[in-house]
This record gives C-alpha cells, sequence and structure tokens, in this order.
C-alpha cells in the first residue's frame, strides 16, 4: 500500500515507512503521538509504504512532528543511525598485571568499558590503556637446545613496547568459553561472541618471555636493582649524588630549588626500573615533588623584580652585620679599658715587690754575729778528742 506523504493526517492510526533519499523513516501513530524509526535505504522520491509486516530489529526512535511543530523538511529530522553512542562492538575488560607468565596471584589495574565499530578499534582502545602498566620486553641468553637455563642472561630488547608487539604483552582470558586469545586471532566474531560480558586481560609487564618465577628473579637482579649498591641492597649515596648532579645539569637552568628537593627527585628515580631512568630524567619532577620546585624566572620585569628582592634581603643581612659589629666595637673598647686597668695593677705589685726587697736587705744587713764573755767561755771549754773510730 501505497500513499503520499502530504495525505497523512493526524487522525490515521497506523505504521508507515518513509522513503526519502538515503534514509528512509518508519513511523507509528498512537494516541496522537508519532514515532519514527530510521533505517538505511535509496530511494528517488519519499513514498510512503505500509511497515505492518517488517522484521522486529534493533530501532532508535525519534519523535515525528505534531500538527502544532513546524519543520521545513525531512532534512530537519536527524537519523538516529547517526548516533555515536551506538557502537557494533562493546564490553567491559577487567585488566590484570603479572610480572612472569606463571605467577598465580596478580594486581588489578582497573575495568575498562570497551566500545568500537572495528576489531583494529578496540584492539587499540585496549592497548592505550594497558601501555602504562608496560615497562620492555625481555629476552634471554644461554639456553641449551632443550630450553633450560644453563647461565641464565638478561638483557633488554632494543625494541620499545608497540601496538604492533601487542601479543607480546597482552592475552585475552574468556572465563565462559575458558580460552585464552592472543590479541591477532581476535576477530569481529571473538568480539561478537563478547557482546555485554566481561573479558579478563592480562598484561605482562616484561613480556611473555618472562615465564617463570626463576626468570624474574633474574630480571629483578639483574635489570631492575641497582648496579651500584651499599651493603643493605639499596642505591648508593655515590650513585644518588651523580643522579642528583645530573638532573641538576639537566633542569637547572629553568628549575631552582633547596638541595635536598633535589635529592628526594634522584631517590624517586632510583626506585623505578632503570629502563625508566633516562625518560624520567629529561621529565619534569612527578606529580608530589613538583610543588618544591620553582621556575627560573626569564622575562625582564621577572628578574628585575627578582633582583630588587635580593638585594633588599641582602640589604637586611647587612644592617644585621652592622649591628654586630657595632657590639664588637663596643667589647673591644671595653676591653682596652680593662688591659689599661690591669696594666695600672702590674706596675703597683712590682713597685711594692720592690719596696719590700730593699726592706729586707736592711733588715739582713743590721742582723751580725759578735763574740761576747759568756761566748768566749764557753769556746774555752771546748777540747778536741782523739778520733779513734776512724784511724
Amino acid at each position: 500500500m501505497e500513499k503520499d506523504y502530504n495525505s497523512i493526517s493526524s487522525e490515521e492510526q497506523g505504521t508507515y515507512e518513509v522513503e526519502f533519499l538515503d534514509s528512509h523513516y518508519s513511523c507509528s501513530e498512537s494516541s496522537g503521538e508519532t514515532e519514527m524509526h530510521i533505517q538505511s535505504t535509496i530511494s528517488n522520491s519519499p513514498t510512503l509504504i505500509s511497515a505492518s509486516n517488517r522484521d522486529d530489529e534493533k530501532r532508535s526512535t525519534k519523535k515525528l512532528p505534531t500538527a502544532g511543530d513546524e519543520y521545513s523538511s525531512l532534512d530537519d529530522l536527524e537519523p538516529a543511525g547517526n548516533s555515536s553512542e551506538e557502537k557494533l562492538f562493546s564490553f567491559h575488560a577487567d585488566i590484570l598485571e603479572k610480572k612472569f607468565k606463571g605467577q598465580k596471584s596478580f594486581e588489578k589495574r582497573g575495568t575498562v568499558e570497551v566500545t568500537d565499530d572495528s576489531v583494529e578499534g578496540v584492539l587499540n582502545r585496549i592497548w592505550e590503556y594497558c601501555a602504562q602498566f608496560i615497562t620492555k620486553a625481555v629476552i634471554f641468553k644461554d639456553f641449551d637446545p632443550k630450553g633450560h637455563s644453563t647461565n641464565l642472561e638478561a638483557a633488554w630488547d632494543n625494541e620499545d613496547p608497540s601496538f604492533e608487539s601487542k601479543d607480546k604483552f597482552l592475552i585475552f582470558q574468556d572465563k565462559s568459553g575458558k580460552r585464552n586469545i592472543a590479541p591477532s586471532d581476535v576477530t569481529s566474531n571473538t568480539l561478537q561472541g563478547w557482546l555485554s560480558k566481561t573479558i579478563t586481560v592480562v598484561v605482562y609487564r616484561y613480556s611473555d618471555s618472562v615465564l617463570t618465577a626463576h626468570k624474574y628473579h633474574a630480571v629483578e637482579s639483574q635489570l631492575l636493582r641497582p648496579a651500584e649498591k651499599d651493603r643493605a641492597g639499596a642505591e648508593s649515596n655515590v650513585s644518588l649524588h651523580k643522579l642528583k648532579e645530573t638532573l641538576k645539569v639537566s633542569h637547572g637552568n629553568h628549575l631552582t630549588s633547596d638541595d635536598i628537593n633535589w635529592s628526594c627527585w634522584a631517590n624517586y628515580i632510583s626506585t623505578q626500573p632503570t629502563t625508566m631512568r633516562e625518560e624520567l630524567i629529561n621529565q619534569l619532577p612527578p606529580k608530589h615533588l613538583i610543588a618544591l620546585f620553582r621556575t627560573v624566572p626569564i622575562h625582564s620585569d621577572t628578574v628585575l623584580l627578582r633582583t630588587k628582592f635580593d638585594l633588599r634581603v641582602a640589604e637586611n643581612e647587612n644592617k644585621a652585620y652592622t649591628r654586630i659589629v657595632g657590639q664588637l666595637k663596643q667589647d673591644c673598647d671595653n676591653l682596652r679599658t680593662l688591659v689599661a686597668v690591669m696594666g695600672r695593677r702590674i706596675l703597683e705589685m712590682e713597685q711594692l715587690l720592690h719596696d719590700h726587697c730593699d726592706m729586707i736587705t736592711a733588715m739582713r744587713n743590721t742582723v751580725t754575729v759578735e763574740d761576747n764573755e759568756y761566748s768566749q767561755f764557753l769556746a774555752s771549754k771546748v777540747t778536741d778528742c782523739t778520733d779513734v773510730d776512724h784511724e
């Protein structure tokens, strides 16, 4: 059944389909309100076709204008099929991180709602989120033919992680289907089966080449821990000092702060994997330290203002020194007075000592030994005796 589009009245009941250029609208009226369903088709002129026998499909709905509304043409009706909210593939992804492939425990890194119209778009969306949890691929040397390590030696891969190498770092786990799927094996059929499901995405931080805990310990000891250690196994003070000086050379032209803050920055970098150090050295301080640093002024007005401020501080410092110098001068004058008093006291003591010496000399000269009659009598009574003991 076909009718002209202009022949539809607000009283008619039923369902019709409007074909116009690249879009056609299926419309149904109920209680004075008309709903429009949009599907893609091609036609040369607008006609009305009965849509009562159409198959049930997912359709976007939009109000058709009533008699009181004014629309200049069908172009005023935007087809809902152009809505960006509707995507062909949609599911939730639980992101789990593992240090090595055989690790039983894991660290959950969040849940991502993935929606896109293509397989490439879905994989890109997941890679962009998971890339922050990936360090770098590790390769191992010196293996025997059976695959067992004889002298396990770990080294970083020369290639940086990229979307093309996603199979090394990601694996999809469909728990309902009990399957592990590599990103390169994901197809549109796979994504159709994941609609409205929650899929687990396992991220291998150092790639899937790190299979066992033994290999991870080799990576940790050879690549992650600092080369220069103290007795406790931490980064040595010499290494931290070198790192601090490197940061000052790299950022000293545009950042300024106290020495302790540079040390905190160097200590933070030393706790990160060695592969990230070059990049972290070239970056700004981390968020928890950035507030401790100030930018070096470049604009002439700012430099002049800073110079005036520095001169004012220097003047205040000089005033403090002037006060101290005045106090020292007063102390020196007091010391000179004290020395003069002590000099006079010494002269008085010397004079007193000289007087006492003269008095003692005079007294010694006036006191002499003289013989009298009694002393002569005693002397006459003294006789010489023969020394019989020393013969």
